[in-house]
C-alpha cells in the first residue's frame, strides 16, 4: 500500500467528521424542535465532543467554542497528512515553521472573521431594535465596546448614529488589519519557499 493512498484513507473520514462537526456547531446555536435527523447527527458527533470537552473546554456564555477548536485540529491534522503523506513534501525545519505560520494566520483569520460578524450583527441590531435586551448582542458587546470606547476617546461623533458609525470604523479596521496581516503572510511564505 502506498503511502498517498494511505494519506487518502485518513483524510477523507477526517474531512466527513469537519463537515459533519460543523453542521452540527451550527445547529446547536438555534434552539430547534425534536427532529430523527438532528438526534442521529447528536449521536455521532456526541463521542467525539464528549471526550474534546473534558480535554479543552471552552465557553463563552452560552457558545461551546469546544466544537470549532476540533475542527481547527482536525483541519491542521488532514493538512499535515496531505503534506506528508499525499503530497509527499520533505519534513524539515522549513515545512515545521511554516506549518506555525498556517496556525497563526489560521487563528487570527478566525478571530477577525469572528470580528467581523460581531461588528455586521451589532450593526443590524442598533439599526432595527436598537434598546432591545438580547443575549447575544451582551455577549457581543462584550467584545467589542472596549474597542469602541478606545475609538470614542480619539474621535468624538455627536450624531444619532453615533454607535453605527464607530461600529462602521471598527469595521473597517479590521478589514484593513486582515489585509495587512495577509500581505505579512504572503511575504513570510514567499520567503520561506526560496529557503527551501
Amino acid at each position: 500500500m502506498s503511502l498517498r493512498f494511505l494519506g487518502w484513507l485518513l483524510i477523507v473520514p477526517i474531512n466527513i467528521l469537519i463537515i459533519v462537526l460543523v453542521i452540527r456547531m451550527f445547529l446547536s446555536w438555534f434552539s430547534l424542535p425534536y427532529n430523527k435527523h438532528l438526534e442521529m447527527l447528536y449521536k455521532f458527533t456526541d463521542p467525539f465532543l464528549d471526550r474534546w470537552r473534558k480535554i479543552f473546554p471552552l465557553r463563552i456564555g452560552f457558545l461551546d467554542l469546544s466544537a470549532m477548536v476540533l475542527v481547527i485540529v482536525l483541519v491542521l491534522c488532514g493538512n499535515v497528512i496531505n503534506d506528508i503523506l499525499i503530497e509527499q513534501l520533505p519534513l524539515n525545519f522549513v515545512y515545521i515553521i511554516m506549518f506555525i505560520l498556517n496556525i497563526i494566520k489560521a487563528v487570527l483569520d478566525i478571530i477577525f472573521f469572528g470580528m467581523a460578524v460581531s461588528v455586521v450583527v451589532l450593526m443590524i441590531f442598533n439599526l432595527v431594535a436598537q434598546h432591545t435586551f438580547n443575549p447575544v448582542v451582551s455577549l457581543l458587546r462584550s467584545f467589542i465596546d472596549p474597542i469602541i470606547f478606545k475609538i470614542r476617546r480619539i474621535v468624538r461623533i455627536n450624531n444619532k448614529y453615533a454607535d453605527i458609525i464607530y461600529l462602521g470604523i471598527v469595521l473597517l479596521a479590521i478589514i484593513l488589519l486582515s489585509v495587512v496581516v495577509g500581505y505579512f503572510y504572503v511575504i513570510a511564505k514567499d520567503s520561506l519557499y526560496r529557503l527551501n
